[in-house]
């Protein structure tokens, strides 16, 4: 017994399982060395039937007896899931090899398990983001009458794809992420559903193949449109021919697809806008069970065999050059009508956050006498958009004309702010061939793009106009200080600001080292001590807001355990120049939204002290990024209110005491002058 869900998975380890009847074998060496079964050493008591089985990061994950595990290859450790609280039948992962960045990784951790031709109004589809420890329930909408074939991950469209059922036994694909409507074609099934297999070749550009014994489909992009795989010059035959069936398909990330049929045939084609594929001059013996794959461009053919002294397998394998295969076939296959084409990107990973562009650039040698044009596709059209350019690069060492394709792809903010900012999509820019056949050594170059927040970018607070040694700080309040611990790691120097003068923090947009440029977006802060005695300057309506404003109260009360560092971001943020929102019913509310570019600020009530502010930047329209920094002001200028001291005070009465005796002494004696001249 084969498992197509780890055939088809070709990790850069090399990693293979194979289940040769009742025996469940691991190779880390491509099935060059002695494989030993592997045995469930778990805590459960089990059976041993194996469903399904699937790689997950650097682990295994089973299903046995309706339950999945997953085995650790570092330390050998079988843990079961935990949230499955139904039984399921089959694993599915998508690995991810291309990059060790942290977006590759959580593609590589996220696992489904579902029970295959359960009723979806079940809800019997789970969901992981931890690599399979554990689980939670995926809800979908069902519809009358429909049943779970299959459920896979497909990050170059930022969406989960479910294969469903319905009662005339007709397939068909839903999108279950995307916020756009995809119109699906529905196909017949040609044989039982429980021997339809799907396989997402390796390399991150949205195919699929769809196979049964007596049906084999394929879809350039995620199962939008599926077509048959026709014979080389016959579009009226189909593969599998009528007096055959498929027993397995192999693919590989260059593009290469071949077919195994129960009369020992070998079809081979490459996948493309479509697939054409040959009939190879090579019988195998299908009496004996193979695993077929690709390695190192030769189509290989393996068989475990028992060891005769141990409970070890050894493997036969046995190859077929495509090359030499092609070489025979009659008429003869056309040559390739490039000799090179190569991108110094190829494979890579590239980031790119809302107002962002990538270039990209391949070269390309057409072979002689041949004409050939590139042709550039984008998993995700609706996201990415791809202008190309054709120059004439330089002369082979053969004397023929290099060229250079120059690739501009641009980010389509638009739809960046339909779909949301919390489903970071990745979708693949890539060179594709129209299916040669004479370009089986060719990999077509591809790049990456990952929608969303490089791992560097970050925000800091300008440092301008700061205090250098905060230990310095003297409070002076006519009120009771509140007392912190302050940290000069954590907040850094703290900046300084006045009583009297309207204040707003200098934000700065940093990319790991490198300084990028000044915020200037919509962001709000709050205190992290919790002091709310700072005032704003603007109101809702002299901010000018046509609808009424978010506030830390509205946010906060829409969470079950009130959090400020995540009730307002740009996941929830709403501008009050938005129309949509509700109506203006409280103009003199204060505007609590900051911008560098607006008018509205900080005012600080009149007294000196210390504040530890989170700045959060929350407008999506100004990056993916989820954008925070935390730092410190000392605010200063209130003039301190004090007693007078004891001796200036006495002073001062003693002074004025005199002053009295003064001016009663001459009133008496003005007195005493007018007196006496009357008298005369």
């Amino acid at each position: 017994m084969f498992l197509p869900s780890l055939s088809n998975m070709k990790m850069e380890r090399l990693e293979r399982l194979l289940c040769p009847r009742k025996v469940v074998l691991l190779t880390l060496s491509f099935f060059e060395d002695l494989a030993y079964p592997i045995f469930y050493l778990g805590a459960d008591e089990l059976t041993g039937s194996v469903s399904s089985a699937a790689f997950v990061s650097d682990s295994l994950a089973f299903v046995i007896d309706g339950k999945l595990y997953t085995l650790s290859l570092a330390g050998n450790a079988w843990t079961a899931a935990k949230g499955v609280t139904a039984p399921v039948s089959t694993v599915s992962t998508l690995p991810c090899c291309f990059s060790l960045d942290k977006i590759c990784k959580d593609v590589s951790s996220l696992v489904l398990v579902y029970n295959e031709g359960s009723p979806l109004k079940e809800h019997q589809v789970y969901l992981s983001h931890d690599g399979g420890l554990n689980f939670s329930k995926l809800h979908m909408v069902p519809k009358p009458n429909e049943l779970i074939m299959g459920v896979f991950n497909m990050p170059t469209m930022s969406t989960l794809v479910a294969m469903i059922r319905n009662e005339t036994n007709m397939f068909y694909f839903r999108y279950l992420s995307v916020t756009y409507e995809v119109h699906i074609a529905k196909h017949q099934l040609a044989d039982p559903p429980s021997s339809v297999r799907v396989v997402q070749p390796a390399g991150m550009r949205g195919r699929l193949i769809v196979w049964s014994p007596n049906m084999l489909l394929y879809s350039q992009y995620h199962g939008v449109v599926l077509e048959p795989v026709y014979l080389r010059g016959d579009p009226k035959h189909t593969i599998p021919p009528h007096n055959a069936t498929i027993l397995q398909v192999a693919t590989d990330e260059k593009g290469d697809i071949a077919v195994l049929t129960s009369d020992g045939a070998v079809y081979y084609g490459r996948l493309g806008l479509e697939v054409q594929a040959v009939r190879l001059s090579t019988t195998v013996d299908v009496s004996q069970e193979n695993l077929m794959l690709f390695e190192h461009g030769k189509l290989t053919l393996v068989r475990a065999r028992k060891h005769t002294v141990s409970i070890a397998y050894d493997f036969h394998k046995t190859a077929i050059n495509i090359q030499q295969e092609l070489s025979r076939i009659s008429p003869p296959v056309q040559p390739c009508p490039v000799e090179q084409f190569y991108s110094s990107t190829d494979g890579e990973l590239f980031y790119m956050d809302v107002g962002g562009s990538l270039h990209l650039s391949m070269v390309y040698n057409p072979a002689q006498h041949c004409t050939f044009f590139p042709l550039v596709t984008v998993t995700d059209s609706t996201l990415l958009s791809a202008e190309t350019t054709v120059v004439e690069d330089d002369i082979a060492p053969t004397g023929h004309k290099k060229y250079r394709l120059e690739i501009e792809v641009k980010l389509s903010e638009e739809e960046v702010m339909r779909r949301g900012t919390q489903k970071p999509v990745l979708p693949t820019v890539g060179a594709v061939l129209m299916g040669d056949l004479g370009c089986e050594d060719l990999n077509p170059p591809k790049a990456h793009v990952f929608i969303g927040c490089h791992p560097g970018k970050h925000m800091r607070v300008s440092k301008h106009r700061s205090l250098e040694d905060p230990a310095d700080l003297k409070f002076y309040s006519t009120f009771d200080d509140l007392h912190f611990n302050y940290s000069n790691i954590d907040n850094l120097f703290p900046l300084v600001a006045y009583t009297s003068m309207p204040w707003i923090p200098l934000l700065e947009l940093w990319d790991g080292d490198t300084f990028v440029e000044r915020v200037k977006a919509d962001f709000v802060m709050f205190e992290i001590q919790g002091k709310q005695d700072y005032q704003y300057l603007q109101t809702a309506e002299q901010a000018k807001c046509i609808s009424q404003p978010q506030n830390w109260i509205s946010q906060l009360a829409q969470q079950l355990h009130p959090d400020p560092h995540t009730a307002w971001s740009i996941y929830n943020y709403r501008s009050c120049r938005d129309s949509v929102g509700p109506p203006l019913s409280y103009p003199s509310v204060p505007y609590q939204v900051l911008n560098l570019k607006r008018s509205n600020k900080i005012i600080f009530p009149y007294r000196n002290g210390m504040y530890i502010f989170k700045a959060i930047v929350v407008d999506p329209s100004y990056s993916l990024c989820e954008l925070t920094t935390t730092f410190s002001v000392f605010v200063s200028g209130a003039l301190p209110e004090r007693p007078l001291p004891q001796g200036i005070l006495i002073g001062t009465l003693l002074a004025v005491f005199t002053l009295l005796l003064l001016l009663s002494f001459c009133c008496q004696q003005m007195m005493y002058v007018n007196k006496a001249s009357h008298q005369e």
